[in-house]
């Protein structure tokens, strides 16, 4: 449950001090009923309306490390988690995890998360050779493909295997039609 701000709590306890009814309070910060009585009890038993300490698993990082993770992904957007992660060192263990520096990044919207490497060179001359090799196909040469994103996909006719396979390019669907045959069975329908 998320933490109720400390100028809504005291603002609660200031209109039951007040006479006002929880009812009424709730209604007027917006916010349930038992969001107002529990601050209420507290500040009976304890005197004070703050937040208990919670228990929880501690944090890897320091809030400095926190900071250098932002800084250094503010000054190069295209930096990849797993090298902010080596250069990192954790407070329990001696490193942290890449997973870890996404979730520091997420946290303050900050830098690009990746899914996937950066394009090398390399991969950009892949890419464009094929798109050199395929540039001349005509239609018909096309239509014995099939594009889809790059999710790995299975047809099935009741428990036969008929297709399973990698697409071709991170495009969508260009073509709604297609007739698959493949050891006798056929199927035929829109995609």
């Amino acid at each position: 449950m998320p933490r109720v701000p400390a100028h809504l709590r005291e603002h609660a306890l200031v209109m039951l001090q007040g006479g006002m009814r929880t009812a009424d309070i709730a209604m007027a910060t917006n916010c349930n009923v038992r969001t107002v009585r529990c601050p209420r009890q507290r500040y009976r038993e304890t005197g004070r309306t703050a937040d208990c300490p919670r228990s929880g698993r501690p944090r890897v990082t320091t809030p400095a490390q926190d900071r250098y993770i932002r800084t250094s992904h503010l000054r190069d957007r295209y930096r990849m988690a797993t090298t902010t992660a080596r250069v990192t060192p954790g407070t329990h263990n001696l490193s942290i995890s890449a997973q870890t520096v996404r979730n520091r990044l997420d946290g303050g919207l900050v830098g690009l998360l990746y899914v996937r490497q950066v394009l090398t060179r390399h991969h950009r001359q892949q890419s464009h050779l094929w798109a050199q090799t395929h540039c001349r196909w005509t239609r018909q040469d096309w239509q014995r493909v099939l594009l889809t994103d790059e999710s790995r996909f299975c047809l099935t006719v009741g428990f036969s295997f008929i297709v399973e396979g990698m697409s071709v390019t991170p495009r969508p669907v260009i073509w709604s039609k297609i007739n698959l045959e493949v050891e006798g069975l056929s199927w035929s329908g829109d995609v």
